[in-house]
């Protein structure tokens, strides 16, 4: 999943030389991010990266919460996730339900930070996609770890 700040303003951090240095808000996007399989048991998270406007990150669903259905995208212990959320027991369970809940939690904690009710600090919707096998998990991995320095690049 790809998670866009509002306007892409650069509020989680910023890059100084070669490193992208977070700031408070991008600090507890970290925490939320950790936070999400320790309190969703369906959720599990793989890689993910922090960047200035946006994060990117990989949600699996536990796939013994997930009734059975023809879902595309199944790999060995998961149902595939980052997109075409498959049926689950609850509508809580899904992607959506847990990409909802991790941006509540870090804007309510950067809105309390920052003093400001109405802060708006993400774009609205995520942007998802299927991961269908092995090798299009790794090309995605690698992106996520490689999206900074492709970021200092640019400059």
């Amino acid at each position: 999943m790809t998670v866009c700040a509002h306007d892409r303003r650069p509020i989680f951090g910023r890059f100084i030389a070669e490193t992208l240095v977070r700031n408070e808000p991008g600090r507890i996007i970290a925490e939320e991010w950790a936070r999400t399989a320790n309190i969703r048991p369906e959720i599990d998270t793989d890689a993910f990266v922090i960047m200035p406007d946006h994060v990117h990150g990989i949600l699996w669903i536990n796939k013994n919460l997930v009734h059975p259905s023809p879902t595309v995208g199944v790999l060995p212990e998961h149902v595939g996730a980052y997109g075409n959320t498959p049926a689950l027991h609850s509508p809580s369970r899904t992607i959506g339900a847990a990409v909802r809940a991790f941006k509540a939690a870090a804007t309510r904690r950067i809105r309390e930070l920052a003093g400001q009710r109405d802060l708006i600090v993400w774009q609205r919707n995520y942007y998802e996609r299927v991961i269908r096998d092995d090798r299009e998990l790794n090309a995605l991995r690698d992106y996520i770890a490689t999206n900074p320095l492709r970021q200092v690049l640019k400059c």
